[in-house]
């Protein structure tokens, strides 16, 4: 039953249900295909990006080292001239503008005093003087290591431009100095890095050992000098690793989602993170991906629509063959098994209880003086009244029960797994409801009874066809005892017996 039911419902469902595993496939593919495809887009543009990375580590490393060769070789000058102030040396200020001019303008050269006194300009003329007091340069003044320190971010209090001070204690000071200090103007370092950045979105930064942002291009005020060590990147990446690749959301800058590359500088306490949007690096995947999805969606939607209209005619087909067969092999008036489709089970039934030595009965109904009630009542009323002992005799029956109509007003049902006593409980049941019910004609009220003649299967019958004429027999027999009653007939001899005798073990 249970695979009967399976059957039916693939038989139903089994097209869409197939179509539907396939397009599943068929999605997880496309996918699959897609997910694979990002990812090998993302990891290409992260090597692009490291190789960028790479070219404008290299470059900051080349200008902190020209910077700390100019410093170390300005000391040296001062080492071996210590009677001469540098701010009036011409030859001091020579070097130093010859610093400024192959520096294209980027590197200028202070001098500090052992009063923390900027001395901004060394000129023949003389020097524009400012205290930094408080600013971090101050630091060389007190320190015992002579080592090139590089500061956070200031803004020039005579020009008012933003620069990455750079500081180098003297080896011996003179005329009262004791540090230069060398300033990268962010002015001249933006255009340089704005010509190497990926446009629109790319960034390139340059962070100090203590996560702060000494440069960032394209320029954004509120970002010069701020503090990135509460970021996951820097606990997780820039911060504890020489290089690297992640994804920001930009939560720390300005909520662009980008793609990352970072290194550390070997000699100097300076990491340079150069990124590109993530929006611009998977622009052509998103026109692939859509496009893809757009087309695979119109796809899906024509083969669901195909194979729904499909298996609408397949429905629709199926129906009418259900129809076919059911109008085939069941009576249209009463809905009973036409008498060929009955004997064709009754066959299969009885070649099953023999072979497996099984209990069947096969009961044979007749309704009593069924002519009457055509010749009193009309045709009609006789159809009505077939009609509702069926309905109240299936009931009855058992759903591995079979009723076929095999006469007029003859009908015969098939027990299986039923013993001769079990089927005399059920024909007694059919009789009892049979007689309960009522019927109406033109004003008149009337009832109809039935008789029934039943026999089992032995184990010496070798057809069909014996059985049936017992159960023939044993109607009539019921017929001949005054109609109304069941009859049972044993597989022995083709004579009424009483149920006793017919029960009765051989």
């Amino acid at each position: 039953m249970a695979r009967h039911r399976g059957g039916r419902f693939f038989q139903r469902w089994g097209l869409l249900l197939v179509v539907g595993l396939v397009l599943c496939g068929a999605w997880s593919f496309i996918v699959m295909t897609l997910n694979g495809q990002q990812a090998s887009l993302v990891e290409e543009r992260q090597r692009q990006l490291a190789q960028l990375n790479s070219a404008v580590a290299q470059q900051t490393a080349g200008l902190l080292r020209y910077v700390e060769i100019n410093l170390r070789m300005l000391d040296r000058h001062l080492h071996a001239n210590p009677t001469i102030d540098p701010r009036h040396d011409a030859q001091f200020i020579e070097l130093v503008a010859m610093l400024h001019k192959f520096s294209n303008g980027l590197i200028e050269l202070r001098l500090v005093s052992d009063r923390g006194e900027l001395h901004y300009k060394a000129t023949a003329e003389g020097t524009v003087v400012t205290s930094v007091q408080d600013r971090t340069v101050i630091k060389q003044l007190a320190g015992t290591t002579r080592q090139l320190y590089i500061g956070e971010p200031i803004q020039n209090r005579i020009t008012g431009k933003w620069e990455i001070p750079i500081s180098w204690r003297l080896e011996n000071p003179v005329a009262g100095l004791q540090v230069m200090l060398a300033s990268i103007e962010l002015e001249q370092l933006f255009v340089l890095h704005e010509r190497l950045r990926l446009k629109p979105a790319g960034t390139i930064m340059l962070i100090n050992g203590h996560g702060i942002i000494l440069s960032r291009t394209p320029y954004e005020h509120s970002l010069i000098g701020k503090n990135l060590t509460s970021a996951a990147n820097f606990q997780n990446a820039y911060g504890v690793q020489p290089t690297g690749n992640f994804v920001t959301d930009g939560t720390m800058t300005d909520g662009v989602r980008r793609l990352a590359s970072y290194e550390r500088l070997e000699d100097y306490p300076v990491v340079v993170l150069v990124t590109e949007g993530l929006k611009e690096v998977l622009a052509p995947y998103l026109k692939r991906r859509d496009l893809t999805l757009a087309l695979g969606a119109v796809v899906t939607l024509v083969i669901l629509t195909l194979t729904f209209l499909l298996q609408r005619f397949l429905w629709a087909m199926h129906g009418a063959q259900e129809n076919l067969k059911r109008r085939a092999t069941t009576d249209s008036l009463t809905g009973t098994l036409r008498r060929g489709t009955f004997l064709e089970i009754a066959q299969r039934e009885f070649s099953r209880a023999r072979r497996y030595e099984r209990p069947a009965v096969i009961a044979v109904l007749d309704l009593d003086y069924f002519k009457k009630v055509n010749d009193t009542h009309g045709h009609a009323a006789g159809d009505a009244v077939l009609r509702e002992c069926c309905a109240a005799w299936r009931t009855v029956l058992r759903a591995q029960d079979f009723l076929g109509r095999i006469g007029g007003e003859e009908f015969c049902a098939i027990l299986p797994e039923t013993s001769l006593e079990g089927a005399r409980q059920v024909a007694e049941r059919l009789r009892e409801a049979t007689a309960l019910l009522r019927f109406a004609s033109e004003g008149t009220e009337y009832a109809v009874t039935v008789s029934i003649g039943l026999t089992t299967i032995a184990a010496f019958d070798d057809a069909f066809e014996p059985v049936m004429e017992r159960a023939d027999k044993a109607l009539y027999a019921a017929k001949r005892a005054g109609r109304n009653r069941v009859e049972i007939l044993g597989p022995r001899r083709l004579r009424s017996v009483p149920l006793h005798q017919a029960l009765a073990p051989a």
